[in-house]
This record gives structure tokens, sequence and C-alpha cells, in this order.
């Protein structure tokens, strides 16, 4: 599973924002504390947080 960085023994999930997105965040990318130090609970994390993810970025914008 991509996106699931360590950072000083704490998994977090990075997604980068979509181009035509941008303009509506502060930043270029998506990043979420997994609040675990395992990586098999860190990939389980990550995939409902792409989910989540994926479900917002297909929101209608306004």
């Amino acid at each position: 599973m991509t996106g699931i960085i360590n950072r000083k023994g704490t998994y977090y999930y990075r997604q980068r924002i979509p181009a035509d997105l941008v303009h509506h965040f502060d930043h270029r990318h998506l990043r979420r504390s997994l609040h675990t130090r395992d990586t098999q609970a860190a990939k389980a994390l990550a995939l409902n947080s792409a989910a989540k993810v994926q479900h917002v970025f297909a929101m209608p914008s306004v």
C-alpha cells in the first residue's frame, strides 16, 4: 500500500491532492496520523483513510 509513511515511529497516511482540487486546500498533500506504531495496523488503517479521502475528492465542488 502506498501513501504510508513512518515518522519517528508513528505511521501516517499521505495523499496528494488532485490538481483540480488543490485550490480548496492549504497544502498539496493531505497527511493524517494513523495513531499506531504497528505496520500491519497501519496498512489496514491506511486503506480506511484512502477510502475516506477518495470519497471527499469525489464530492462535487461548490
